[in-house]
């Protein structure tokens, strides 16, 4: 997700929208021979990409700042996808393949079904920066100014928080944290949203966890908090100093960070790695497939992928 606030412009003729996004983003290649432990993908696209996620290895979706137009990953090929809007996209999580959610500028939300992306609502604010649910049915969507919207049978406006709002993620309905500027993070019990004490004034980003009593929070100028089984957030030392921005893993023990000029992350259950990416660009997402295929995403089209074993 992009970790500042922009404005979106508006485009009236559907036509207009197609000629000039397409002509900036076109069809991409496999990967180019790697020169770092991250291997460059080329998908023709030189505007931020923001945020990335896949039902699984042969099914990778990216949304960025070229707005209706999302890069796919078939298992073959890169192809562009339209998602019936003209919005910059911010966030993208799917509880399955045939349903996926993408949210960003002036609130809007879209979705596929498996066939086609349709819109499903614009809310009355300025971006939603992040999605995420428990099912396909109990989906939130968090963004500027506090903003929570939570999905079950249509879209409805929840409680905000007392700041922007930059990631969510849960366990389950009953389990859910969102994090934002100024260190805030918030939580949800089923009921109602409470702010809790993260220790920290640095503005959060990201967050992912393998359990409820395992979760990690990315953040600025280096910043990693990680709730342990006491309940407690602790400050965790990477090394890095660079705004991180996402996370994601596989298990307590394999972990990935991303962050500015071009930084990740990984963790092995012993100790934190600075891998290798052979660029100095700002990375926004990072998604961690458990086959082991991971990608990273950000500045300038850039889109960074490695295999694990």
């Amino acid at each position: 997700m992009k970790k500042r606030l922009i404005t979106g412009s508006i485009l009236t003729s559907l036509s207009i929208i197609m000629f000039f996004y397409l002509a900036g983003c076109g069809g991409g290649s496999g990967p180019i021979p790697p020169e770092a432990d991250w291997t460059k993908i080329t998908v023709d696209c030189t505007d931020t990409l923001n945020a990335v996620w896949g039902a699984a290895a042969d099914d990778v979706w990216i949304v960025g700042e070229k707005g209706g137009i999302l890069q796919h990953y078939n298992g073959k090929m890169w192809e562009q996808k339209f998602a019936w809007t003209w919005r910059i996209l911010y966030g993208i999580w799917g509880a399955s393949a045939s349903n996926v959610f993408a949210v960003g500028d002036n609130g809007v939300v879209t979705n596929y079904d498996g066939h086609i992306w349709a819109q499903q609502v614009n809310f009355s604010i300025k971006q939603l920066h992040d999605v995420w649910g428990s099912s396909g049915t109990d989906v939130f969507a968090v963004g500027q100014d506090g903003a929570i919207r939570h999905f079950s049978e249509c879209w409805e406006a929840m409680p905000s928080a007392s700041r922007n709002l930059w990631g969510v993620w849960g366990t389950d309905s009953n389990n859910v944290y969102a994090v934002g500027d100024s260190g805030l993070i918030v939580h949800y019990d089923g009921t109602s949203w409470t702010e809790i004490e993260s220790g920290t004034s640095r503005s959060l980003y990201g967050i992912w966890g393998s359990s409820a009593s395992d979760v990690y929070v990315t953040g600025e100028a280096g910043t990693v908090l990680h709730l342990s089984t006491s309940g407690q957030w602790n400050p965790v030392n990477t090394g890095s100093s660079e705004n991180l921005t996402g996370v994601y893993g596989r298990s307590a023990n394999d972990i990935i960070i991303c962050g500015y000029g071009g930084t990740i992350l990984h963790y092995n259950g012993s100790g934190w790695t600075n891998m290798s990416t052979g660029t100095n660009l700002n990375l926004e997402d990072v998604w961690y497939c458990p086959s082991g295929d991971a990608y990273a995403v950000g500045q300038s089209g850039l889109v960074l992928y490695h295999r694990f074993q």
